[in-house]
């Protein structure tokens, strides 16, 4: 269950992040204080995801669906990352952002999903054995003689939408 509500949103700070993504010629993921992003600070350390997704409704993009999977990406130049593929497989998470959400010391990532339509909040697990697979597709990124192989249990999606970017605001 959340401990924050959609309704208390920071505001600015989210016109902020939508400002900045429309601007950008890459998605990016936007790691944020939890206790920054709603307008009633808690008292909290934990860090979320803000992920825009413009031109897209809530209906378009299973967000709820919890199951979490990881696979190694391409970036437009080249470069290999480790990533979390969330949303029933069409969203992908550059890794380094769920680590920088702080997700291992609360056993979750908090990601706001930022739809036209509607704004959601969804809790994601992560647990050891995520992780220890995250550090897996970290490697296979890092080393040239491993194709871009994923998790044999990622969904086979034609069109992932890719965040492999991160931009901390914590």
């Amino acid at each position: 269950m959340n401990r924050f509500s959609e309704t208390d949103i920071n505001t600015a700070l989210l016109a902020e992040i939508q400002a900045h993504f429309s601007a950008a010629d890459v998605r990016a993921a936007y790691v944020v204080r939890l206790s920054e992003l709603y307008e009633q600070p808690k008292d909290t350390n934990e860090c979320g995801i803000v992920i825009p997704m413009p031109c897209k409704t809530a209906a378009e993009i299973d967000c709820e669906d919890r199951k979490v999977s990881t696979q190694v990406r391409r970036r437009k130049n080249g470069d290999r990352v480790e990533c979390l593929l969330v949303a029933g497989g069409r969203v992908a998470v550059w890794g380094a952002a769920v680590d920088r959400a702080r997700s291992h010391d609360f056993g979750r990532v908090s990601i706001l999903w930022v739809f036209d339509d509607a704004q959601k909040l969804v809790e994601y697990s992560i647990d050891e054995q995520l992780y220890e697979d995250l550090w897996v597709a970290q490697q296979a990124a890092q080393s040239h003689m491993h194709s871009l192989e994923g998790d044999d249990n990622a969904p086979d999606i034609d069109e992932v939408f890719e965040y492999l970017e991160c931009i901390e605001l914590a």
